[in-house]
């Protein structure tokens, strides 16, 4: 079967419970689809908090199941790699943002 390599990009500084949102709209994505791969990059410069997550998986940007852009949070797909990032490493939810959204529930 085909792979696909999906870019997406986590905004940290719209408000705890939307980063929480959007980082859980992944996990939940690769619990649901067990050979999805995801890993998560920094950007060299600008916003600490900001992530990209480079999700591979067996569907096609028109049948990808992730909610994207919707009310309750931001996530954004990136049409193609970002060339300001770094620091690959295995998809992975923040403690700031659980230690957070745990303050805020």
């Amino acid at each position: 079967m085909k792979r696909y390599v999906h870019w997406l990009r986590i905004y940290g500084v719209v408000s705890s419970l939307n980063e929480y949102r959007q980082y859980m709209e992944i996990a939940k994505y690769l619990k649901a689809n067990p050979n999805a791969v995801a890993t998560i990059w920094r950007y060299k410069y600008g916003c600490a908090v900001n992530r990209v997550v480079k999700l591979v998986c067996d569907e096609n940007a028109d049948t990808l199941g992730l909610r994207e852009r919707c009310f309750s949070h931001s996530l954004r797909r990136m049409q193609h790699k970002p060339g300001e990032i770094t620091n690959e490493k295995p998809f992975y939810i923040p403690a700031y943002v659980l230690r957070e959204h745990e303050a805020d529930s």
